[in-house]
């Protein structure tokens, strides 16, 4: 499969001659790789002295540190070949996933080195080189090829949309619908527990059908009310009432006799019920004549209550004089609450808690070592995960050379026994605009499921652990040159600062 024509080569990845196979050996003549950095050549920049390309941001570097060429060690101007991008750009290459595998085809791409990013299209499900390795794009985790990815978010990944077969309402993720929704979807089939002729019927609909139709359902005799104790199949209740003709008559007489008898027993209860008024009668004409009594003895209350607030009123003054001790008391406590304030906020602060502001000194010195730089450790939350960031400015992998790289490492720390092992959570940092304050290249590190055990686990040996997790486009150098508009926001002093907005742990 051809690729597009006339690419332009961003490098966002970095690639060297032995990366690329070429369809043609390139011409002898055709200077391809930087001296430097020993890559292909991006922006070749020829030197005035031995007529030498490097890259400009290599040949930059040497001219920013005040170094002679790297070649002759003369000193040196420089021109932006353009001729030669152009044509460094047009060499045909093929995909490097064009090997073929056990697992299927390989990739037939044949096109110019200048079109190999987009169509690798690296960190993107869909689009460019169906044989490269991407994530499925729901979030299952699952990894595999492009083209073998289609099946799996269709049929199998258990993150997939997926709505209720049954009721046509609930939709969820394929995941939740089978293993939360199905057992109490009321339009879910469900089979009679009788195992009658209606094998299958909606859930909803079941009770109302043993209450009402099924045929194999256990229900009572309609004479229980005169004593029948028999239980039988729905469909059988017939055959017993035609056999049992002669009992239950007898069942409805004796149950006659007992309804005449409770009928004697009320009258009864009805004439001791009028006794009962009487009686009640005579009471209330007492407790009318003792209510007079009563009205007398309040009065003698009232006056003895006039004394009580009189009483009263001589405590209410001891009390004011209590309240101003009270509130004596109150100030010292609100004082000494404020001096273990500020002890719980001297703690926070020595032992670092998001939001954490780090800063990286001598930015350029460490990006031309390519050094890198381990920040202060900090915790999530007070009692919680240990933490150190580690600063790559030449950057790792897909940001080398081109992006600063950070990468997040679990400490041991004196809370690890008490928390949950592996870590689950995310990350989240900033750089620091110098002029204004604000966060930018807001970027969140996500410890999933996913993750590897070595990245999550708890510490066992050493001060962290050896593999940590990384994001390898924090920041684009080429907002960080000396010429950068960029750079005097974030490095007025060639040093940045950068801060741990949050750590947030999974429940």
């Amino acid at each position: 499969m051809a690729g597009t024509r006339s690419g332009i080569w961003k490098r966002t990845i970095s690639l060297s001659p032995d990366d690329v196979d070429f369809v043609e050996k390139p011409p002898r003549q055709l200077a391809l790789e930087c001296p430097i950095c020993m890559g292909i050549l991006f922006h070749p920049h020829i030197v005035s002295c031995c007529g030498y390309h490097f890259c400009e941001t290599c040949l930059d570097r040497v001219k920013r540190e005040g170094q002679p060429c790297p070649m002759c060690k003369g000193d040196f101007t420089s021109l932006l070949n353009k001729s030669l991008q152009r044509d460094i750009n047009q060499l045909t290459i093929v995909c490097p996933n064009s090997k073929k595998t056990s697992e299927g085809p390989p990739c037939d791409w044949i096109g110019e080195l200048g079109c190999i990013e987009d169509h690798l299209n690296i960190g993107k499900r869909f689009g460019g080189c169906q044989c490269l390795v991407v994530g499925c794009n729901y979030g299952c985790g699952y990894s595999n090829k492009r083209y073998l990815l289609v099946a799996h978010e269709q049929t199998e990944c258990p993150k997939r949309p997926y709505s209720c077969d049954y009721c046509n309402e609930y939709e969820s993720t394929c995941e939740d619908v089978i293993e939360r929704h199905w057992p109490e979807c009321k339009d879910y089939p469900v089979e009679c527990p009788n195992q009658c002729q209606t094998r299958y019927l909606a859930r909803g609909l079941l009770q109302e059908h043993l209450n009402s139709t099924c045929e194999l359902q256990e229900v009572n005799c309609p004479f229980e009310w005169a004593g029948c104790t028999a239980k039988t199949q729905r469909v059988k209740l017939m055959d017993h009432l035609n056999s049992s003709v002669n009992v239950h008559v007898c069942m409805v007489g004796s149950s006659g006799r007992s309804m005449h008898e409770e009928v004697q027993s009320i009258k009864g209860t009805l004439g001791d019920m009028k006794k009962q008024k009487r009686l009640t009668d005579l009471i209330v004409s007492k407790l009318e004549r003792e209510d007079e009594a009563n009205k007398v003895a309040i009065n003698a209350l009232q006056e003895k209550m006039k004394q009580l607030c009189e009483k009263i009123t001589t405590l209410e003054h001891e009390n004011k004089d209590l309240k101003e001790q009270i509130g004596r008391v109150n100030s010292e406590s609100k004082a000494e609450k404020e001096i273990l304030a500020r002890r719980s906020f001297s703690l926070e602060s020595s032992i670092g808690l998001p939001p954490f502001l780090f800063v990286v000194e001598d930015f350029h010195k460490k990006l031309a070592e390519k050094k890198c730089y381990l920040s202060p450790p900090f915790y999530s939350h007070l009692g919680g995960y240990r933490f150190c960031i580690k600063v790559t400015p030449s950057g790792i992998f897909f940001g080398e050379g081109s992006h600063i790289s950070l990468t997040v490492f679990l400490m041991k720390g004196v809370f690890d026994e008490s928390l949950r092992w592996p870590f689950r959570g995310n990350v989240t940092v900033a750089l620091i605009d110098r002029i204004n304050g604000s966060e930018n290249f807001i970027d969140t590190i996500k410890f999933d499921k996913g993750t590897s055990a070595k990245v999550t686990g708890r510490v066992t040996s050493g001060e962290m652990n050896e593999s940590g997790l990384v994001s390898y486009l924090f920041v684009d150098l080429a907002l960080l040159k000396p010429n950068s508009k960029q750079s005097p926001r974030f490095l007025p002093d060639n040093s940045l600062h950068i801060k741990v907005l949050s750590v947030t742990v999974a429940s």
